[in-house]
């Protein structure tokens, strides 16, 4: 691979600005991977991690991670921006998928790796209130705590004839950032624990979650995570309101993903629907369009 260029864009901050520095060996000691993570870029400020990895993704080894202190012009859904202060975990990594129909379950991937290693890092954390709101949402107490944004660039695998995928993910999470709404540490202290999270633990506890569930959901697909998932999710027998026009509203349901990556969701009647948003709303719940799977007549429960 050819040199990784340095960022452009990045705005000298001083140390007050920046905070405490994330501690590269600290970091280090905890890893228990054997690729992911295990090629760290840190910045103490860079404009977005994101737009730096993917405007250079041919040039970074899999699984390297770019991470920064403190980022300028974080990159959210869409066109927003991220806000990126002091106490926030942020980070990309890149990840090669040599299944292109594994790419819409990705995110729920990355979503429930995160959830499940802040759960995993103290026995006492087990039952905290850290959730994923569909599809790429981290909750905590109800308020959004974190998010996960993935880009993704196809690139021919010659040594195996065929395309491959060159995912990279940001993550942005609320460690011990007050604002804008709440952290996960400041849920550890509403749950009467007298802990902290840094950092440093919260990535590395990460990426050792995260590398073993990537070689069996690279192998088997999703499946085997969608019980977990839909265990810390939001949306168990939500129902939510399609509104089509003319044709009226119908409440759905919902009872899971459907083989799309989309949300599947039941009608009173028992009819089975794929949910998708209409791509207009911000909120993914607001504009919804359903598409019918499976008819009452035919449907054997779910």
């Amino acid at each position: 691979m050819s040199a990784i260029p340095d960022p452009e864009g990045i705005v000298a901050l001083t140390e007050e600005e920046i905070g405490e520095q994330f501690n590269v060996e600290t970091f280090t000691n905890l890893l228990k991977t054997a690729v992911f993570g295990r090629r760290l870029f840190h910045y103490p400020s860079i404009p977005s991690t994101q737009v730096y990895m993917y405007q250079n993704v041919s040039k970074f080894p899999e699984g390297s991670c770019v991470l920064a202190d403190v980022q300028t012009s974080g990159r959210g859904r869409g066109d927003n921006l991220w806000t990126s202060p002091r106490g926030c975990l942020m980070f990309s990594f890149k990840c090669g998928i040599n299944k292109g129909v594994l790419l819409p379950f990705f995110q729920y991937l990355i979503s429930l790796a995160l959830v499940q290693s802040i759960r995993k890092l103290n026995p006492a954390l087990e039952d905290l209130s850290v959730s994923m709101k569909w599809p790429n949402d981290i909750y905590g107490a109800g308020l959004k705590i974190g998010g996960v944004l993935c880009q993704t660039d196809m690139v021919v695998d010659r040594s195996l004839g065929q395309p491959q995928f060159a995912v990279i993910s940001g993550v942005g999470l609320n460690v011990s950032n007050a604002e804008p709404t709440t952290s996960v540490n400041k849920l550890i202290a509403d749950h009467g624990l007298n802990m902290r999270l840094s950092r440093e633990e919260v990535l590395a506890g990460f990426f050792n979650e995260f590398e073993p569930m990537f070689s069996t959901f690279a192998e088997h697909g999703f499946d085997s995570f969608r019980p977990a998932y839909q265990k810390y999710w939001l949306h168990s027998n939500q129902v939510v309101t399609v509104d089509e026009g003319e044709k009226g509203r119908t409440q759905i349901r919902l009872t899971g993903l459907a083989p799309s990556g989309f949300l599947q969701g039941q009608d009173e009647g028992g009819n089975v629907y794929e949910l998708h948003p209409d791509g207009n709303s911000f909120d993914f719940f607001q504009g919804l369009i359903k598409k019918k799977i499976q008819s009452a007549s035919s449907s054997s429960g779910l």
